[in-house]
C-alpha cells in the first residue's frame, strides 16, 4: 500500500550534534543580520553628501538671483580701476 511506501518513521533522523549545528549557524546569521541592520556607519556620509547637495543648490540660486547685479558691480569696479590708471 501507498502509505508503508511514504512511511515517514523511516527517514532517518538527525542527530543532536546536527541539531546544534543547524541553531549555531541560525544565531550567527541571526546576529549578523542585526549587527547589519544597527549598523550607522555610513550614515554620516550620507549626511554630508545631502549637506554639500544643498549648500551647491543654494550657490546655483543665489548666482541666479543675484548674478546680473554682482556681474555689473564687478564691472563698474573695474572700469573705476581702469580709469585710475589713465
Amino acid at each position: 500500500m501507498w502509505h508503508e511506501q511514504c512511511n515517514v518513521w523511516d527517514q532517518p533522523t538527525t542527530d543532536a550534534r546536527d541539531l546544534k549545528s543547524v541553531i549555531r549557524r541560525r544565531s550567527t546569521m541571526m546576529i549578523r543580520i542585526n549587527r547589519f541592520l544597527r549598523d550607522n556607519a555610513g550614515a554620516n556620509l550620507v549626511e554630508y553628501i545631502i549637506l554639500v547637495g544643498v549648500i551647491a543648490l543654494v550657490a546655483i540660486a543665489g548666482f541666479k538671483i543675484f548674478g546680473e547685479k554682482v556681474d555689473k558691480k564687478v564691472q563698474d569696479q573695474a572700469n573705476k580701476v581702469e580709469q585710475i590708471g589713465n
